[in-house]
């Protein structure tokens, strides 16, 4: 058992420093995917000494800076939705000493370690891959291609989310409203259950029927 595990088993929201961390829910999927790829940035993939050597808040401020992307506004929005804060002036980010990237909540100082953590306790929480940074961009790409291609080859394709959503809703007494109040990560356990149950009957009655 690992050190989230007990919260993980019952949804209960992590506990980091004076925050609480909930797990994102069904009902706010769409927006999470959205804000979650702020976080979800290749730094290490720029050919650049100067970023390589940054840690990934200042990375994050500084594509804030450079691009027209809304990487701040998606970082703000993604953390009042898994720390349940509503306001925005709650929320300050920045820098200090002139280049130390730092950002505030409720007025408590968090610093480019304290993201770190708080990445790892939201990536875990709703079943979000870190990049592996040990494998080069290029090679991750061409197995990411080849995993398209498998799936696309496989006779059991990938079911959209609407798809998955009605799978569980047929295949348990849930409702969509019960669906929707689901972690994330709940939700994904369900349906893989769920999918794999379907799969494994169907293997078993062609199994009877050949036997036969």
């Amino acid at each position: 058992m690992n050190e989230y595990d007990r919260y993980l088993f019952y949804d209960k929201p992590i506990p980091y420093k004076n925050l609480l961390i909930y797990p994102a829910k069904m009902s706010e999927y769409l927006d999470f995917h959205f804000y979650i790829n702020c976080l979800l940035l290749d730094k290490n993939s720029v050919p650049s000494p100067e970023i390589i050597s940054m840690s990934y808040l200042r990375f994050l401020y500084y594509m804030a800076e450079t691009t027209e992307l809304p990487y701040l506004y998606m970082f703000k929005e993604l953390l009042k939705m898994v720390l349940k804060i509503d306001k925005d002036e709650a929320f300050w980010f920045g820098l200090k000493n002139k280049n130390n990237a730092v950002f505030r909540i409720n007025g408590e100082e968090y610093d480019s370690n304290d993201l770190e953590k708080i990445i790892d306790i939201i990536f875990t929480q709703n079943c979000i891959e870190h990049i592996d940074d040990t494998v080069q961009k290029e090679i991750r790409d061409a197995m990411e291609e080849a995993k398209k291609y498998k799936m696309q080859q496989n006779a059991y394709k990938m079911c959209s989310l609407e798809e998955q959503m009605i799978c569980v809703l047929i295949s348990t007494s849930l409702k969509l409203e019960d669906i929707y109040e689901l972690s994330i990560r709940k939700f994904m356990i369900k349906c893989n259950v769920t999918v794999c149950g379907t799969i494994s009957r169907s293997a078993q009655m062609r199994t009877n029927k050949d036997g036969k």
